[in-house]
C-alpha cells in the first residue's frame, strides 16, 4: 500500500507562524490576527493582497522553522512504515515565491522535513526520494497517480475532487466542520487516521 500526503497545512501547521510574522510586520489589527484565513481576508479587504503573497513567501521560506508539525504526524508515519506501508509527500510548491524576496521554498521545506521528520524516523524506510514538490496543481495530480497512491490526504477538497475514484481520499480539516461525502472521508486530527483507513 502507498499513502500520499500533502505538505502545506496538512503535515506542517503554519498558524502561529502567520500570526507571529504579521504581528511583527504590523500588518493586521490584533483582533483580526487570529489565523491564516482571517489575516488573508483582512489584507484582501484592504486591497493589499500583494502583502498577503509576500507574507506567505516569508512564512513558507525563511521563517518556516517557526512552523509546527501537526500532533500525531510522527506517530502515524512510524505506524505506517513499521507495517510496510509506503509514504509519499506530494505537494504543489513553486521553487520561488511569486513576488517578494527570492527564497528557495522547496529547499526551506526540505530542511523543515529533515529536522522535524527524517531525523526522528531515520531508521525507517522514508527519505528525501519520497518527497515531491510540483510546479502546478495539474502536475501534483499527475504525480499522485504516477506514484500509484492508494490513499491521499489533503487539506483542500478541490484537490481530492480531481483524483480518480480508485484512490481513497481523506480531507484533513482540523478547524472547519465539514461533512463527509461519497468522494472523501474527513479527518479532523491525525489521531483519526488509523481508524479511517482500517474501517474501510
Amino acid at each position: 500500500m502507498i499513502v500520499g500526503f500533502d505538505f502545506d497545512n496538512t503535515i506542517i501547521n503554519y498558524t502561529n507562524s502567520f500570526i507571529k510574522l504579521s504581528r511583527k510586520k504590523n500588518l493586521v489589527p490584533e483582533e483580526k490576527n487570529k489565523d491564516k484565513i482571517s489575516i488573508r481576508n483582512y489584507l484582501r479587504e484592504k486591497n493589499i493582497e500583494d502583502q498577503w503573497t509576500i507574507l506567505q513567501g516569508e512564512v513558507y521560506g525563511k521563517n518556516i522553522m517557526d512552523a509546527e508539525i501537526y500532533k500525531d504526524v510522527l506517530e502515524t508515519f512510524k505506524y505506517l512504515l513499521k507495517n510496510n506501508i509506503k509514504i509519499k509527500i506530494i505537494s504543489h510548491k513553486t521553487k520561488y515565491p511569486y513576488i517578494g524576496e527570492k527564497i528557495d521554498l522547496r529547499l526551506s521545506a526540505f530542511r523543515w522535513i529533515e529536522d522535524r521528520i527524517l531525523n526522528k524516523i531515520s531508521n525507517l524506510k522514508f527519505s528525501k526520494s519520497d518527497i515531491f514538490f510540483e510546479n502546478t496543481i495539474a502536475e501534483k495530480i499527475n504525480k499522485i497517480q504516477e506514484l500509484n497512491c492508494d490513499i491521499y490526504v489533503d487539506d483542500l477538497q478541490e484537490i481530492l475532487d480531481k483524483l480518480p475514484k480508485k484512490i481513497q481520499k481523506i480531507l484533513f480539516s482540523p478547524i472547519y466542520n465539514i461533512q463527509e461525502n461519497y468522494n472523501f472521508k474527513v479527518m479532523k486530527s491525525w489521531s483519526e487516521f488509523y481508524d479511517i483507513i482500517n474501517n474501510e
